[in-house]
Order: C-alpha cells, then structure tokens, then sequence
C-alpha cells in the first residue's frame, strides 16, 4: 500500500485508486473498510519511527473516497 501512494506523481491518490492497484476485487470483502484500516497503521507506523514524511488522509465525505498523500515532516 505505501508503494502505492509513493509512487504517484500527482502527489494525491484516492482510497478508491489505492484498492484498485492494491487488491484484485476477489481478494477482500470490504476493501474500503480494509484501506481504512492498513492506512490508519501505516500512518501509526510512520510516526511511530519517525520517518522524514507523514501520511495525511483527508476526511470522510460521505459516499466519496477520501485522499491519501505524503507530507514532509515540519
């Protein structure tokens, strides 16, 4: 999942594009529900070794997907 969002060039990437490049639709029963979740550990992770970036995730907006991009560290 991290390469994932590394790897975009637009600097943003939807939860909805992450589960398309990171699960085939067989694989998880609520794959939003997953990303959400490894996300969430991820970010933990991130903070906890105290990388040079962070994980910023923007908000829920009901139906729509949330953004996922990384941040340099202040």
């Amino acid at each position: 999942m991290f390469d994932a969002i590394a790897s975009e060039q637009s600097n943003r990437l939807s939860t909805r594009d992450i589960g398309e490049k990171v699960f085939r639709e067989d694989e998880v029963f609520h794959v939003k529900a997953s990303i959400i979740s490894a996300l969430a550990s991820l970010k933990r992770k991130v903070e906890y070794n105290k990388e040079p970036f962070k994980i910023e995730i923007s908000g829920h907006a009901g139906p729509h997907p949330m953004e996922v991009w990384l941040e340099g560290r202040d």
